[in-house]
């Protein structure tokens, strides 16, 4: 009777030892999942995609106007005082007073080559003993205040300078003369007006 109850007891003290919870239970695997922080949404790209097309544009604007620049096609002026094939009428224009005027729009300049020049030794005592007038006179006779092409001239009769004058223009079948001075085939266009090509000078002062 003794052992049967001392086997009774034994029993249930393991039993009741087992049932007993633990002093450090392990935490459940979804506690720790979630105590992750969430992951954050990623910004769509398309706005990262306009943003760069904006750029290329204005990178490309950019590189145009320094091309320009750099070729020196920004006007009429600009495009006389660096040309080494136009350095003596140059020379005149920078010494002019209407130089602002040839840089401004809409002006068509019949520029006479350092070899049209060549044949004309004025110009430099005009420069060197700051002759003004003359020096005005002579470059208003080349400038005509509006846009023309080569092909456009050509199909003139007569066009004004800016002196006030009139100019007989002869074209037809590709070939054109201004008051008998051959206009090259080869202009310039800028963005503010054109540089046609004098091989000839057609007023000596």
């Amino acid at each position: 009777m003794k052992r049967f109850l001392f086997s009774i007891i034994l029993g249930g003290a393991i039993v009741a030892s087992c049932n007993t919870p633990s002093e450090n239970p392990a935490k459940p695997e979804t506690q720790t999942q979630q105590s992750e922080p969430a992951a954050k949404p990623q910004k769509p790209e398309k706005p990262v995609m306009l943003e760069r097309e904006n750029m290329d544009e204005k990178v490309e604007q950019k590189m145009k106007e320094v091309v320009a620049e750099k070729d020196n096609i920004t006007s009429p002026y600009r495009y006389l005082i660096t040309s080494d094939n136009y350095s003596s009428f140059g020379d005149l224009v920078k010494a002019s007073t209407l130089t602002k005027h040839i840089h401004g729009a809409g002006v068509t300049v019949l520029a006479p080559t350092n070899n049209a020049m060549s044949s004309y030794d004025k110009w430099r005592k005009w420069i060197d003993q700051g002759d003004t007038d003359k020096i005005d006179d002579f470059v208003a006779y080349h400038i005509l205040d509006e846009k023309f092409s080569r092909k456009e001239i050509e199909v003139e009769t007569s066009v004004l300078n800016h002196a006030g004058k009139v100019l007989s223009v002869e074209g037809g079948e590709g070939a054109c003369r201004v008051e008998g001075s051959p206009v090259n085939e080869e202009y310039v266009e800028t963005r503010n007006g054109v540089v046609l090509q004098l091989d000839q000078l057609f007023y000596r002062p």
